[in-house]
């Protein structure tokens, strides 16, 4: 695991790295270590001064393409030769920067590999053909890591003494007065450092309170007179009597002898019940006999 440190507020030694150096700075730094291969360096001396090379080659590329172009064009030989010429001398202008910046970039390299906490010759691979490009990128890409000052020339006593490349555990203090991180206890912050200022998040009067009512606002009033009040009795109203609480005579569970007579029916059927009738009887004289023919007269003569 790693723990990016702070920049420093000053430049650091240059056995030690600089973290947050600037572009002019790592420059700077790789001429004046330019044979030093102990020590350390951050990403961003790596970075910038790879950038400021593939810069350099880029810029001198399109000026030789620009000579090639104006060359092929040539009508003259003193033309074509003069382009040559210059050709020429761009390309060992180009053979002697690169000569120049090849140790002090193979060293920085060197030192790259060694704030990973990795040996620095493993930096060797960026000369292999084809596996060179993979490598320059692997190396800008490791992060500094714990424990890498024992790659220092001293062994890490200066890096102890600046607060940088500290080894163990991660830093928990950083002393801005010097720019350098370590363990110990960190200096006291000004006065008012990281405080709110006054009234910072404190919501002003009446904030998230209710507004006042208004006067009389949900205020039960008073019930005007005779209000749910029942009305009184006309004159000369009289209340119901009330209900007799004995009962009256005879009024009572009901007796329980039956009254004379009464009883369950006869089991005997009274006489000539269910028995046929007799022979019918006989017709009065004259029942349903035709009336008797009156007696014929004959008209007188």
């Amino acid at each position: 695991m790693t723990y990016p440190p702070p920049a420093p507020a000053v430049e650091p030694p240059l056995t030690l790295p600089y973290y947050g150096c600037p572009p002019q700075a790592a420059v700077t730094r790789l001429f004046r270590n330019y044979t030093n291969f102990k020590g350390r360096a951050s990403q961003q001396e790596y970075w910038w001064v790879l950038a400021a090379v593939v810069a350099v080659g880029v810029v001198l590329g399109i000026i030789a393409s620009i000579m090639v172009a104006a060359t092929a064009s040539s009508r003259t030989f003193g033309q074509v030769r003069a382009g040559l010429g210059a050709m020429g001398l761009l390309w060992g202008l180009f053979a002697l920067l690169a000569l120049a910046v090849v140790v002090p970039v193979l060293a920085l390299g060197f030192r790259r590999c060694q704030d990973a906490n990795i040996p620095g010759v493993m930096a060797l691979l960026q000369l292999i053909p084809g596996l060179g490009i993979v490598a320059v990128v692997g190396i800008a890409l490791l992060r500094s890591q714990p424990g890498a000052a024992h790659f220092d020339a001293d062994g890490g006593v200066a890096a102890a003494a600046a607060g940088l490349g500290y080894a163990g555990p991660p830093p928990t203090s950083y002393f801005p007065e010097s720019g350098a991180f370590g363990t110990g206890p960190a200096a006291p912050p000004a006065p008012g450092y990281q405080q709110p200022p006054a009234g910072y998040q404190q919501p002003p009067p009446g904030y998230h309170q209710p507004p006042a009512a208004p006067p009389g606002y949900q205020q039960s009033q008073a019930a005007p007179p005779g209000y749910q009040q029942p009305p009184a009795a006309p004159p000369g109203y009289q209340p119901p009597p009330a209900a007799p609480q004995a009962a009256p005579p005879g009024y009572g569970p009901p007796p329980t002898a039956a009254p004379p007579g009464y009883g369950p029916p006869p089991t005997a059927a009274p006489p000539g019940y269910g028995q046929p009738p007799g022979p019918p009887l006989a017709a009065p004289p004259g029942y349903q006999q035709p009336p008797a023919a009156p007696p014929t007269s004959s008209p007188p003569g």
